[in-house]
């Protein structure tokens, strides 16, 4: 049994090492291992496991950098590792065992002394039931598919959780259910590991600019009852999961359908003027552009003709790594909006207007350049 620890509003929090002791019911529980998260690795974390039985209740893990010149830059938020128990013949089913922390201290090192951060910390509890353990959505006590569409649902916006689902569903313990949430939902559900290996480095931020550009296509609609608009990504290297909104500013057009990346799981939820999307795989996509979406427009011509344009806006955009993992943690992640132009006879409204203008500014110019050197030769002669 797995009691996760987690992070909240520590992104960009830059510390030396942490003290994590927890208690916990000895009647109940016993500790066996500990399991970091993507946001602890590169980590080096010191416990007391080993020696458990020489002081019962009391679990201690001490997180160190590796290199004392090189402090430790908490990514993200969410769960920072795992304190896995082993539950005990003498747990009684349908019973609440609190774990709590004795000591939760974060430090720092000013002028080479360790100083003290205060964190606030809420404490957790164990409740003996096999029913919603982590992953498992529908409380079957078993990981599928199933369970991996549910909190495909949950994060699309077409159904809400219930407490017991967003226990189970929220697996990187941000407090909500995302298409990052999703892929972890789908590696339990096929057996896959949803922590890095102990080895992989730790992530850092980049100043560098983004290779993770969403781009949505410009496009002119001309005369059509329907237009498709293609979401793409520049580089998709690393991208398992993606979770979008995407706005229009005209009720000239209407959502008929979403078709993702055929490699991707994708649910979407329209309300009005506004979509959103979310996609996920096990796999991360290999390095290159990639199609994310297609989107299909039913258009009122009349409306529109009259309208002109319709901008499409990405109010709402994040990418997940392989461990659902949010991508903006390490790398900033940039979008770029589309648009729809009404055309007549395949020239976008207003287009022929300033074609116009263009060629009347052409005549004048070409005109003033005539009567200049007409001048000119009449001050020759």
């Amino acid at each position: 049994m797995a009691v996760p620890i987690e992070l909240g509003s520590a992104g960009g929090l830059v510390l030396h090492s942490m003290d994590i002791w927890i208690t916990y019911d000895v009647l109940a529980l016993r500790p066996v291992r500990h399991e970091r998260s993507i946001l602890a690795t590169g980590l080096q974390i010191v416990h007391n496991i080993d020696i458990i039985d020489a002081s019962p209740g009391a679990l201690k893990l001490s997180i160190l950098s590796p290199n004392l010149e090189l402090p430790i830059e908490l990514i993200g938020r969410g769960r920072f590792l795992d304190a896995v128990f082993e539950v005990l013949p003498g747990a009684v089913g349908n019973t609440e065992y609190p774990v709590d922390f004795e000591r939760f201290k974060a430090f720092i090192l000013i002028d080479d002394a360790p100083v003290a951060i205060e964190m606030e910390v809420a404490p957790g509890a164990y409740y003996a039931s096999d029913a919603y353990r982590r992953g498992d959505l529908d409380g079957d006590a078993d990981l599928t598919s199933a369970d991996a569409l549910s909190a495909l649902v949950i994060a699309s916006g077409r159904s809400q959780a219930t407490e017991e689902q967003l226990t189970a569903g929220d697996v990187d313990g941000d407090g909500r259910i995302t298409a990052g949430d999703v892929i972890g939902v789908q590696r339990l559900s096929v057996g896959l590991p949803i922590d890095p290996p102990d080895a992989r480095p730790a992530g850092t931020r980049h100043a560098e600019p983004s290779r993770y550009q969403v781009t949505v296509q410009r496009s002119t609609c001309r005369g059509e009852d329907q237009v498709e608009i293609a979401i793409e990504l520049a580089d998709a290297g690393g991208v398992a999961g993606v979770q979008l909104e995407l706005g229009w500013t005209s009720e000239a057009l209407s959502l008929v359908g979403v078709v993702g990346n055929t490699s991707f799981t994708v649910q979407s939820n329209a309300v009005g003027t506004a979509v959103q999307v979310v996609l996920s795989r096990t796999e991360p996509l290999p390095t290159g552009p990639a199609l994310v979406a297609v989107l299909t427009f039913a258009v009122d011509e009349a409306d529109f003709a009259a309208q002109g344009r319709a901008d499409l806006v990405l109010g709402k955009l994040a990418l997940y790594g392989e461990y659902g993992n949010d991508l903006s943690w390490t790398e900033p992640v940039t979008a770029v909006d589309g648009w729809v132009v009404a055309s007549a006879d395949g020239v976008p409204v207003g287009e022929g207007l300033a074609a116009a203008l263009l060629v009347l500014v052409v005549a004048v110019v070409a005109g003033r350049v005539s009567r200049r050197s007409l001048g000119l030769s009449g001050g020759v002669r």
